[in-house]
């Protein structure tokens, strides 16, 4: 009994204008779909041939490598879309040098050394001889779909490592520009680049803004512990102490007084010492609540004695 084939085929409808690329959001499976589509292909003129094997474009297909893809299918593949794209960007350009006619001066290839290779691609000499560059249009969908794969392929890349990996293969117009709108729109690195909002500060309040004397209007705080030495001897008396902070409101001056603890007799004590040296406050204290062991305390009204 001789052997049947079946081939299943799917139809998807799409815009007129639709082309393959616009299809698929990776350039690597857009390469795979390309490969297989040329391998049926090629398997469909051998068949017609009655060949075993079909040799066409210098690609070899035999009935062994029918389940996979080998190098010069994605090869060739790649070379498809390549050319595509170019007679798609450069029709005036493609159509000067296979008539061996001079750039017009208004390409943006003018003033580069372009030929077409065996493979029937646009290449771009470089100074070295031996190297050669693909000129690709950077506003076409085929180059966008590329460098959006690339992007997520080598790990969010910075545009610069970028353009060193593209560059040793690819000349494209305006890779600048396309690489700064994918990173503009890549979530990932949106997150990874992302600064800080910066918080708007308070206002002042009235009394940090009036021209008043120093500490007409002060503000207490503590600081500490620290560690004192008491007297003079070889085997001073350590003992642990705080510092109260007298500080105007209108000038920022600091006024330092030492406390023995948080107590409310030492606070006492240390604001008299304070009213003796700088005068007491007309108006108010402020005074914030360091620790658990000082309640808040204000005074108010105060009048000099």
């Amino acid at each position: 009994m001789k052997s049947t084939t079946t081939v299943l085929l799917t139809l998807h409808k799409t815009e007129e204008n639709c082309t393959l690329w616009e299809l698929y959001s990776s350039y690597f499976k857009l390469l795979r779909v390309v490969a297989w589509i040329l391998r049926f292909h090629r398997c469909c003129l051998a068949k017609k041939k009655k060949i075993k094997t079909a040799t066409i474009n210098n690609n070899t297909t035999t009935q062994d490598d029918k389940l996979f893809l080998s190098y010069s299918d994605i090869r060739h593949a790649k070379f498809t879309l390549l050319r595509q794209q170019q007679m798609d960007s450069f029709p005036e350009e493609w159509n000067s040098i296979s008539k061996n006619k001079l750039l017009p001066k208004s390409s943006p290839l003018a003033g580069l050394s372009v030929s077409i290779s065996d493979k029937q691609v646009l290449m771009v000499s470089r100074r070295v001889s031996d190297r050669k560059s693909i000129p690709l249009s950077g506003k076409h969908i085929l180059t966008k779909l590329m460098l959006r794969t690339l992007h997520q392929f080598y790990s969010h890349a910075s545009n610069t490592t970028l353009i060193s990996i593209v560059g040793n293969e690819f000349y494209i117009i305006g890779i600048k520009n396309q690489l700064k709108k994918i990173s503009r729109t890549c979530t990932k690195c949106q997150q990874v680049n992302a600064h800080p909002m910066s918080q708007r500060m308070g206002l002042l309040p009235s009394i940090r803004t009036k021209l008043q004397p120093p500490f007409f209007i002060s503000g207490v705080d503590f600081a500490g512990p620290v560690t004192l030495r008491e007297g003079a001897t070889r085997k001073p008396v350590l003992f642990k102490s705080y510092l109260c902070l007298f500080i105007c409101m209108s000038t920022r001056c600091v006024h330092l007084e030492v406390c023995k603890s948080l107590s409310t007799e030492d606070f006492l004590a240390a604001f008299w010492r304070f009213s003796n040296r700088r005068g007491c406050p007309q108006d108010s204290i402020q005074i914030t609540e360091a620790t658990s062991k000082v309640q808040p305390m204000r005074f108010t009204s105060f009048n000099r004695q």
